[in-house]
C-alpha cells in the first residue's frame, strides 16, 4: 500500500517507537522521499511525498490530468506532439 502525506518526516517520527520499520526516510531516484513500515498482519505500507515543494494535493491534480488526457479517445492539448497511428507490416 502506498500513502502519500505532505510530511513524511514529521509522520516516521510519530511512527518510528510504535511500528515496526522496514526502511528509515530516504529520497528515491523518481523523486519520491519515503519510509517503509510492517503493520501488525505483516503487510508492507510505504508512506511518501513529492520532494519538490509542491504540496501533495497539487502534485495529485497534475497527476490526475495527466492520466485523464491519455484516455482513449482523449485529444491532445494545443502544443502537445502530435502521434501517429500504428503501422501494421503484414
Amino acid at each position: 500500500m502506498y500513502i502519500l502525506t505532505d510530511n513524511v518526516d514529521d509522520l516516521y517520527g510519530r511512527f518510528k517507537d510504535r511500528v515496526q520499520i522496514v526502511e528509515d526516510p530516504h529520497d528515491t531516484f523518481y523523486g519520491m522521499r519515503e519510509f517503509i513500515i510492517r503493520d501488525y498482519n505483516g503487510f508492507w505500507i510505504t508512506f511518501g511525498q513529492p520532494i519538490q515543494t509542491e504540496p501533495v494535493t497539487r502534485w495529485l491534480a497534475c497527476a490526475t490530468r495527466r492520466r485523464k488526457s491519455k484516455a482513449p479517445g482523449a485529444k491532445a492539448p494545443p502544443g502537445a506532439p502530435q502521434t501517429r497511428p500504428a503501422v501494421s507490416h503484414q
